[in-house]
């Protein structure tokens, strides 16, 4: 994944180690765009250069029409003809660095430096020489030990030590581990060297995570600090989804089995039934600072002149000024005692927006510091935004992209694509996306899994995952309309955050009873307009689907087939020969007073040649208006054929959808529909991408007609560039094991994404010292858990209680009145009844055991909460099994219950709830540590007193504040996301794995900082799938 572009160059450190002084960032100068060349909104700096271009154009071939008659050299020129030529050149550079040509580009982009410095000063060492440490245990990853830096030998590129002189140096502590690229002037053989230490001190192996494939240069100083390899999660691709009259498709990094096939099918079920539409209707990034005032009554005076339309007006000019794009939009404030929490809310135009909004925040403290000086800025954000956090802030007000999306489903699709009835679909939604989870308490989670959706784009196209906790904020809601014939179903999101709004348009759900959740995003990689199909004329006559138009789709590039740089070189060649050849022409008619307007054959040919060539270039470097010319359209990337034996799903498995490492059934194929092409066919790739371009054969198809998986991946990457007109050149294809998914997860993959992992530690717990394997592209997030870790290693060390330990499963079920539903709760809340039904349970797997069974009545439907321990495994096939065990066992004792679903949301799964943060779901863990006084100001720069104040302002008080749920933390989210991807765990569990409350306390005469995380619903794998993946060796 293209996380970083730019190239380092390597650090001296011998002259700031010898001198004391501490390394610094390498440049101060910040990354701009063409688009940054003058302090206008963009649309006036293009008409400004736009204008200046033409125009410029216009004067120097009017002066150059006079000196041909005049007889004057053009060479010769006057102080305008310069000025209209600096300007023409000017004009030219930001146009085409505009339009996106690299080497021009170069000219005016500085390259971005907002590198952390690693390596401290003197008194910084990773761990204090004058502090004992406790005794070492033989699972020790990585150590970073004191080092003295007068002793230890400077490594340069060009020194003569080896790789193993330097690896035993780390090991033994006499190089510090996360100084290795400044000292070697390498970061490939830095991230080696780290890992190869790590791998020595640990005594565990890291041979299953890659590391060559990876530029290292790219992330130095921009994410993910201290490196030892990547990993590699495949990326699938679904769709097409048609939207508000487009089409797009919807790119899903993931390991979750079945989840590009279901959300394939999804786009199925819109599209033959017409498309979906969505409205953008609110677009605000927030930001909300904690300030502190001697008294109430002066907090009140604050809060009533912020919010006094008088002022309004004044403070947007002092907070829009901080950036072109930032708007402000509205301030809402909260008053908790003496403590007043702003809430700025501003456009940030397509950009996420967070610095943007907070350089704002600060110019406005600065100002209201000025009017208010008894005001004391506790902090920028006090957990009022509120972000990575579910908050009921968000949910109500808003944050991000509030998007609202609908499709009118027809009911002969419901039927033939999604196997299940309009009544089904309505009912399953009410008990289980709206009744379940108001049982559960849910704090916008009133969907199906819109986090697994989330978290799988996110990661494919570059967006924060530690986001998805707010992003994935849904209500899912199904009607049955024209009399109960067709499926409206509508989703709105408050709170999508990411980075280009492109990204953002919407998703839906689609729910089935065999086939499990029907999910769709989009990601604006097609921009054409398309007529809808219309299935009924189709379906009702027996006709299978067609994609509506059989052209195939075609790149600028792809106008001559040649080479790419034959064609680019030939139609360059063209352009400037032509525009050569017409200005000679022009400057004999001027000379003979011949009209410019009679043309000769010749001519006429050569304009032709002009105008083809300048579309050719426009098209190629990417206007979008010039490339919707040259391509003509898409056919699907999926086929809307639905003939029985070519269904995508094969609809008799009932077991609800399979988790990543649990082998599934191979797409089912009609050998007669499509030819076979067999790796020792005669048919080139070139015939089977076109074949794939005009939907003779189905994208999805590809790995069974081929039997080459590798292959099937490049043709359908080749095919979506051509019929999307976009190229996917950044998404790597080599060097991943494409059989190794096949029938597991990640269906219809076009390649796959890289995430760098970083190594923070070690972290001494219970006695034992751990690595901590962080997969992320957040800046400064590895450097400062690293931090973190050396305050508790210094400090002796934290200590980890697991109190609780179970997996849970809701289902629901219906009786024919509430009274039959409370008999059955009262049966299964018995404990006469409780060991039949844990013999019932305990059937299905050597190491489920049932623990409780907790009920909850709604109506006539019933919740019936299983928990149970998993041993190792996170365990929620095997929770599933067992549920289904005494599902069946009850519908005998109760004959009359309507089983709904195995589950009724009411679990609850990734989705933020109260009864998880209140019952613990899965890992319920409380840790503690006591942080010395002197470690607080040495190695966290601040004193005791003042982070107890700002955890009791921002992580509790803040956070109550804006309604949240399990986020009484600083960003446990971030940590949770980046271990979670190193370790192979999912993702999306990292919404209630993330749930956390921080208290901080004076100990010891207030000298100490005592600190405690309590976690009561982690949820990951421990087993040996698991550990198949090497950083979790690390962890482990």
């Amino acid at each position: 994944m293209d996380v970083r572009r730019r190239a380092v160059k390597p650090l001296d450190a011998s002259k700031h180690i010898s001198s004391g002084e501490p390394l610094r960032p390498r440049n101060q100068d910040s990354s701009v765009k063409a688009s940054d060349a003058l302090p206008l909104p963009l649309y006036l700096t293009n008409g400004l250069f736009f204008t200046m271009f033409f125009s410029v154009m216009y004067f120097l071939l009017h002066r150059w029409r006079e000196k041909i008659r005049d007889g004057i050299p053009l060479h010769v020129l006057n102080f305008s003809e310069l000025v209209a030529m600096f300007s023409l050149i000017a004009s030219v550079i930001y146009l085409l660095g505009f339009f996106g040509i690299g080497f021009v580009q170069s000219f005016v982009s500085k390259g971005n430096n907002d590198s952390w410095d690693v390596e401290d000063e003197t008194p910084e060492q990773f761990i204090d020489a004058t502090v004992t440490s406790p005794p070492v245990r033989r699972n020790i990853p990585m150590k970073s030990v004191p080092v003295d830096e007068n002793a230890a030998q400077i490594i340069t590129p060009f020194s003569g030590e080896d790789d193993e002189v330097v690896i035993k140096s780390v090991v033994e502590g006499r190089i510090p581990s996360y100084s290795l690229e400044s000292k070697l002037g390498d970061c490939k053989r830095a991230a080696f060297i780290r890992k190869e230490a790590l791998q020595r001190t640990s005594g565990k192996s890291l041979d299953g995570l890659p590391l060559d494939g990876f530029d290292y240069e790219s992330i130095l100083g921009q994410c993910c600090e201290m490196p030892i390899g990547y990993i590699q999660i495949p990326v699938g691709i679904a769709g097409p989804l048609l939207l508000n009259g487009n089409e797009f498709s919807v790119p899903m990094a993931t390991t979750e089995g079945c989840l590009v096939a279901s959300t394939n099918r999804g786009c199925k079920a819109i599209y033959v039934s017409g498309g979906a539409t969505s409205v953008l209707f609110r677009d605000g990034m927030t930001r909300a600072p904690v300030v502190r005032f001697g008294s109430a009554k002066r907090a009140a005076e604050l809060k009533f002149f912020v919010e006094d339309t008088m002022n309004f007006e004044t403070l947007s000019v002092v907070f829009n000024k901080s950036s072109r794009f930032a708007r402000l939009q509205n301030i809402q404030c909260a008053i908790a005692g003496k403590n007043l929490y702003m809430r700025f809310s501003c456009s940030t135009g397509d950009a996420m927006g967070m610095n943007m909004v907070s350089k704002g925040v600060q110019n406005v403290l600065d100002y209201l510091q000025n009017e208010y000086p008894d005001m004391d800025i506790i902090g920028i954000s006090g957990n009022y935004c509120s972000d990575k956090k579910p908050a009921a802030v968000n949910w109500i007000e808003g944050r991000g992209k509030s998007v609202v999306c609908e499709a009118i489903i027809k009911e002969e699709v419901v039927k033939k694509v999604l196997k299940t009835e309009v009544a089904a679909l309505v009912e399953l939604n009410m008990l289980k996306n709206l009744t379940g989870s108001a049982m559960a308490g849910a704090l916008g989670g009133f969907n199906a899994h819109a986090s697994n959706i989330v978290s799988a784009v996110y990661l494919a196209t570059g967006q924060d995952p530690a986001q998805n906790i707010e992003s994935s904020h849904c209500i899912t809601m199904m009607e049955a309309v024209n009399d109960g014939k067709d499926l409206h179903i509508s989703v709105t999101m408050p709170s999508i955050e990411l980075q280009h709004s492109q990204y953002f348009l919407t998703f839906l759900h689609f729910f089935s009873v065999n086939s499990g959740d029907r999910k769709i995003f989009t990601m604006d990689v097609r921009r054409r307009a398309v007529k809808p199909l219309d299935a009924s004329k189709h379906i009702s006559s027996g006709e299978p689907l067609r994609p509506h138009n059989q052209d195939s789709s075609v790149k600028a590039s792809d106008a001559l087939p040649l080479p790419l740089y034959l064609t680019n070189g030939l139609f360059f060649t063209m352009f400037f020969s032509v525009m050569y050849f017409l200005l000679h022409r022009w400057r004999e008619k001027i000379r003979n007073g011949i009209p410019l307007h009679v043309l000769n054959f010749s001519e006429l040919v050569a304009i032709f040649s002009l105008i083809a060539s300048v579309i050719y270039l426009l098209g190629f470097f990417g206007i979008g208006f010039v490339q919707s010319f040259v391509s003509k359209g898409n056919n699907d990337s999926w086929d809307v054929e639905d003939e029985t034996p070519e269904q995508f799903i094969d609809t008799t498995v009932t077991s609800p959808p399979v988790r990543r490492n649990i082998p599934m059934k191979s797409v089912p194929v009609d050998e007669k529909d499509a030819q076979i092409i067999t790796p020792f066919s005669l048919e080139d790739d070139e015939v089977i991408i076109k074949s794939v371009v005009e939907g003779r054969i189905p994208s999805y198809s590809l790995e069974s007609k081929l039997g080459d998986c590798k292959r099937a991946a490049f043709i359908r990457k080749e095919a979506l560039q051509r019929s999307s007109g976009k190229s996917l050149d950044g998404l790597p294809l080599d060097g991943f094991d494409y059989e190794s998914i096949l029938g597991q997860c990640c269906e219809m993959p076009i390649g796959y994404i890289q995430i760098p992992v970083g190594i923070a530690g070690p972290l001494l717990l219970n006695g034992n010292e751990f690595s901590v394997p962080m997969a992320t592209t957040e800046g400064c997030l590895v450097a400062s858990t690293n931090r973190g870790c050396k305050a508790i290693y210094v400090s002796g060390g934290a200590t980890s209680v697991l109190f609780r330990d179970g997996m849970t499963r809701a289902p629901v079920v219906r009786f024919g009145s509430a009274k039959r539903a409370a008999e059955l709760k009262f049966f299964v809340e018995d404990t006469m009844n409780f060991e039949t039904l844990s013999v019932v349970f305990n059937k299905s797997s050597r190491f489920a055991r049932l623990q409780n069974i907790q009920c909850a009545i709604a109506g006539k439907n019933l919740y019936m909460r299983f928990s149970c321990s998993t041993g190792d495994a996170m365990g929620m096939n095997m929770v599933s099994k067992g549920v289904q065990n005494v599902l069946d066992y009850l519908q005998n004792e109760y004959p009359d219950m309507d089983i709904i679903g195995i589950s009724g949301n009411y679990c609850s799964d990734k989705k933020p709830a109260a009864v998880n943060w209140i019952e613990g779901r899965g890992k319920s863990v409380v840790c503690e540590a006591i942080i010395k006084e002197e470690v607080v100001k040495k190695v966290l720069k601040t004193e005791v007193a003042a982070l107890v104040e700002l955890n009791m302002l921002k992580n509790l008080t803040g956070s109550a504040m804006a309604g949240a749920l399990g986020g009484f933390n600083a960003h446990a989210s971030n940590i949770v996301s980046a271990v979670y991807l190193a370790t192979g765990q999912d993702p999306a569990q990292n919404i209630e794995s993330s749930h956390c409350i921080t208290m901080m306390e004076a100990v010891n005469d207030g000298k100490d900082l005592h600190i405690s995380v309590t976690m009561p619903s982690i949820e990951g794998a421990t087993s040996v799938a698991a550990m198949r993946n090497a950083s979790f060796e690390a962890l482990s």
